[in-house]
């Protein structure tokens, strides 16, 4: 997997499905990767069964950010998303 240089930038916003109760490898695997230290980052799921909460203590604990309120974005509207990112 080709890693984007992220250094540009000082928000990140990573997107994932919820598969059994956690984010996919791949998304752990480029957040092996990243450098997150300084920037502001934040979670976005989609999921029915489990709430982006979860993932968010779990990845607080092991990278580096400034971590923002997690977000399920399922059924979310316009509004809701917009109320997110502010």
């Amino acid at each position: 997997m080709e890693i984007p240089d992220i250094s540009a930038y000082d928000r990140i916003l990573i997107g994932s499905p919820i598969w059994c109760g956690t984010i996919p490898n791949a998304v752990f695997s480029f957040l092996d990767k990243v450098n997150l230290n300084g920037k502001k980052a934040a979670i976005f799921t989609t999921s029915v069964a489990t709430e982006p909460q979860k993932i968010a203590v779990k990845i607080k604990k092991k990278y580096s950010a400034k971590w923002c309120r997690p977000f399920n974005a399922n059924h979310a509207t316009d509004e809701n998303i917009t109320d997110w990112l502010k």
